[in-house]
């Protein structure tokens, strides 16, 4: 039943990002997104390593992207809100939801993308917190590392 509710949550998220006026997208891409890095939580600055790969849907404007990806390690939907301020680099919020908790992920992050033939890759920082508890600095958390996406355009503009 888990699973049910977190595909339904997740086909609302990605019907609302089509379906939105704000969404001129160029190209619609689908794949994965793997993240290897890592992190400490502020009260311990004690670094501990991030890993996951996450399945996004990506709707990519001229300045603008909108991403929408299931966390299936912390169990939780996310949308990424990202303006790319030249060819190269973007800066991006990131919202959450949790299934099995409450609460959710509230962040803001930095990219720089590497290209190399048909690969690409992104330098990462980014800092989170939890925003069910703002003021915990048990849930405020921040990452730098390598995100590689592996993405298939499946519409083009």
């Amino acid at each position: 039943m888990k699973n049910l509710k977190s595909f339904s949550i997740i086909a609302i998220i990605f019907a609302i990002a089509i379906a939105s006026p704000t969404v001129q997208a160029q190209k619609i891409n689908i794949g994965l997104f793997g993240l290897l890095g890592t992190g400490t939580t502020m009260n311990t600055y004690k670094p501990g390593l991030v890993a996951n790969v996450l399945p996004s849907v990506a709707f990519i404007g001229k300045k603008t992207y909108h991403n929408a990806i299931y966390d299936a390690i912390n169990a939780q939907a996310v949308v990424i809100n990202g303006f790319m301020y030249n060819d190269r680099e973007d800066i991006y919020l990131v919202t959450g939801k949790y299934f099995e908790k409450n609460g959710g992920t509230l962040g803001i992050g930095w990219e720089h993308l590497f290209t190399g033939g048909e690969l690409s890759a992104f330098l990462y920082a980014e800092y989170d917190t939890n925003w069910n508890d703002l003021t915990d600095i048990n849930t405020h958390f921040f990452s730098v590392g390598l995100i590689v996406p592996l993405q298939f355009t499946i519409w083009k503009k």
